[in-house]
């Protein structure tokens, strides 16, 4: 794969990612890192005082909002919005709508297993989550055409790819991702669950955790569009496995997460497609159970 192809991160993502790896740089060089380039302050600061975050008080400045959410939320929400402005160097043939739906919904459903159990950091899921299939931008990058024919064979099922990647070109996105995380110099907890969120055993994975809430949160965008409650079963198994997380709480979550990818898309300012199968089949049969009058 030529790297002379590859995308490349924006200058003040970079910079801030210098930053955070240097001791010596504490918060106030990062905000002023970001105050200097207006476009992403507005872009965090929307996200931050959105309710996404439902914070008591607005923050009107973005030393406000490290005061409030710390350097960690900053800097996640700075490289997210340098990966939604990577993928838009893709000049056709991804299928950019159907990549944001998987990789929203994965950060929203990794920041909300977070939230549920108590564990983790839930920045930390929902970065991941966002850059867990960075490889495809990668691969599609260096192959174009050739890579578009591949994941035409999956017929739209994500999680055949790794296998028709593997098949083609001998290495997957996954990997490729791994590496790219490395490549970019992006937070090193980042590149283990990268490399495994199509890997239910996980092995030789640093954080489990992290890397347990990813292939969960990859379980539920591969489920969202599966058009009855019968994709939940396997879900109930899955969470219940990786996560010790109960049947019970398998549906609040798969819907508290569907409001937030939507939210997030939204801030993020990129589209993501209708509201998932699952959610609107759910959402009818509570509807029916909430009116089904009593016998």
């Amino acid at each position: 794969m030529a790297h002379t192809s590859l995308p490349s991160l924006p200058a003040v993502a970079v910079l801030i990612l210098d930053m955070t790896s240097n001791a010596d740089a504490g918060p106030k060089e990062i905000v002023q890192v970001v105050q200097q380039d207006q476009v992403l302050s507005s872009r965090i600061l929307r996200v931050v005082n959105s309710s996404f975050y439902d914070l008591s008080k607005p923050c009107a400045s973005i030393a406000a909002a490290m005061a409030h959410l710390g350097s960690r939320t900053i800097n996640s929400l700075a490289l997210s919005f340098g990966l939604v402005d990577i993928s838009r160097q893709a000049d056709g043939g991804l299928d950019l709508t159907g990549y944001w739906r998987r990789c929203v919904h994965s950060a929203a459903a990794a920041r909300r297993i977070s939230l549920l159990t108590g564990t983790g950091d839930p920045e930390q899921c929902l970065l991941t989550g966002l850059s867990q299939d960075i490889g495809m931008l990668a691969l599609h990058a260096s192959l174009d055409a050739v890579y578009g024919r591949v994941v035409a064979k999956t017929r739209g099922d994500h999680s055949r790819l790794p296998e028709a990647e593997e098949e083609a070109f001998g290495f997957n996105h996954a990997r490729i991702g791994s590496e790219l995380a490395g490549r970019w110099r992006l937070p090193a907890y980042l590149a283990d669950p990268i490399r495994h969120h199509h890997d239910a055993q996980m092995t030789a994975v640093g954080d489990r955790f992290l890397a347990a809430a990813v292939i969960m949160a990859n379980h539920v965008a591969s489920a969202i569009d599966k058009p009855d409650e019968d994709a939940l079963r396997p879900l109930c198994s899955t969470a219940s496995k990786l996560l010790g997380i109960s049947p019970h709480q398998v549906k609040p979550l798969i819907l508290e997460s569907a409001v937030d990818a939507s939210n997030l898309a939204g801030l993020l300012e990129v589209e993501i497609g209708a509201q998932p199968a699952l959610i609107r089949a759910i959402l009818a049969r509570e509807s029916v159970r909430a009116y089904s009058p009593r016998r």
